[in-house]
This record gives C-alpha cells, sequence and structure tokens, in this order.
C-alpha cells in the first residue's frame, strides 16, 4: 500500500510519500481503507504524533492524519461486526 509517512521531527519537509506493508488488524482493530485525509499543522506538535496512549516514544516512520473518510477494509478477532452498517 501507498502511505505519506514522517521518518523524523522536521515538519512538514520531512514527509515522504511511500510503499509501506499493508496492516493486519489484531484485537479489537479495524483496518480502513481510506479515500481521503487531512494532516493539519497542529499535528507536528501534538503529543500524540510522537507518543504513544502509555505515554513512550512512538517509534518512526509515522503515518499521520488522524482526520480520514474511507471504508472498513478489516476487522481484527475481537471485533464485532454490526447488522445493518
Amino acid at each position: 500500500m501507498k502511505a505519506i509517512r514522517l521518518h523524523q521531527v522536521d515538519g512538514p519537509k520531512s514527509l515522504v510519500y511511500e510503499d509501506t506493508p499493508k496492516p493486519i488488524p489484531k484485537g479489537n482493530q479495524v483496518l480502513v481503507q481510506v479515500y481521503a485525509t487531512a494532516i493539519t499543522p497542529t499535528e507536528f506538535d501534538w503529543y500524540p504524533t510522537f507518543h504513544t496512549p502509555e505515554g513512550g516514544i512512538r517509534p518512526f516512520p509515522i503515518i499521520l492524519g488522524h482526520e480520514f473518510s474511507g471504508v472498513v477494509e478489516a476487522i481484527g478477532s475481537d471485533s464485532r461486526q454490526a447488522n445493518g452498517c
């Protein structure tokens, strides 16, 4: 798959459009085929961009864009598909 990834803390000039392995959803995760996304300037200074929910350092490369639209492509083994959605 293709993705725009950040390889270092250096602002928008560090974004690279490249091939990346397609993730496999685990547990309660879902895989979304993204049709459109936006990267906002604040994402380059936002604490969750560079840190995990537990507070650790997030490893590079990082895929930005928490605002997106698309369709669910796959669900993890602990996820339940809703009827009628």
